[in-house]
This record gives structure tokens, sequence and C-alpha cells, in this order.
């Protein structure tokens, strides 16, 4: 099968790629609370990539599916706020969130 080979050649690149590659660092979590006003821009790559994995990790576990209590299909949620000042419009006032 065509698939069968193609699965196999990438996964024999990827092992020929991981030689060397400490994988650990990578599958403990974070030590560090997720600061949720913290400028990801401003980290390593490798902080980074500790971070997204902690957030997946937190919406895995926070993940509703069919089935699960609490679930709702097509949930609709109402994010009434009215209209706020923007201050770089001068023909109105306030600028309207909806539009």
């Amino acid at each position: 099968m065509k698939s069968n080979l193609q699965l196999e050649n990438l996964l024999t690149r990827i092992q020929n790629n991981m030689d060397g590659i400490d994988t650990l660092p990578f599958l403990k979590p974070s030590t560090q609370n997720n600061d949720h006003n913290e400028d990801l821009n401003k980290l390593d790559d490798f902080e980074l990539d500790k971070r997204k994995a902690d957030m997946d990790k937190d919406f895995e576990n926070n993940r509703l599916r069919p089935g699960d209590n609490g679930f709702v299909y097509d949930k609709e949620v109402d994010f009434t706020g009215g209209k706020i000042e923007s201050g770089w419009d001068d023909e109105d006032e306030y600028s309207d969130p909806d539009f």
C-alpha cells in the first residue's frame, strides 16, 4: 500500500533527524505559572513552546465533547457591552462594537 510506505518513510526520516535531540524538556510541564498578562512575543522559542504546550494541556482538560456533562451544541453567547469610546473617530463620540 502506497500510504503505508509513505508513512514508513516519514517515520524513518523523523527518527533519523531526532538523533541527539533531548526530548525530555518538552515532556516536562512548565514550572512557571501562566501569567495571562505576559508578553509571549518576548520569549525564546523553547520557552514559548513550553507555554503553548501548557495552554494546549489546559484546553484539552477544559474541553467539552458531545456526551460530556455541560456540553451544549451550537451554544450562543450574547456579548453586549454597548458602545465604547474610540477616540480616533471624529464623526461619532462612540463606536458600535457590533460594526
